[in-house]
């Protein structure tokens, strides 16, 4: 690729049930010295992380132990990122090397 030259950039949900995001063209990479940084909503998502009809302390030691995780290939092992959560926000951020899927989860 010569400087210049443009790259069509997709990102997509790939799986909706599990929120699996996918950035395409898969492959591409960033400098390492200046990642992109990709943020994660969870605001829409039930706080009852745990599922058990009630929003405890439980569910917030959930919340704050959620990661971006990324997987190279479909079947790859899936490799945690280290992420930061942002409660004001309501969101989930990482730095990201480059282009493949991405999930949140804990």
């Amino acid at each position: 690729m010569a400087p210049g030259d443009s790259v069509l950039i997709t990102v997509s949900v790939s799986d909706t049930a599990n929120l699996i995001i996918q950035f395409a063209p898969s492959g591409l990479v960033f400098n390492p010295s200046k990642p992109a940084r990709l943020w994660i909503k969870y605001a829409e998502a039930d706080p009852d992380f745990d599922d058990d009809g009630l929003v405890t302390a439980a569910d917030t030691t959930i919340l704050l132990g959620l990661h971006i995780w990324k997987e190279e290939q479909i079947g790859d092992p899936w490799s945690q990122l280290p992420s930061t959560v942002n409660t004001v926000e309501q969101e989930v951020e990482a730095d990201i090397p480059g282009f493949t899927r991405y999930a949140v989860a804990y």
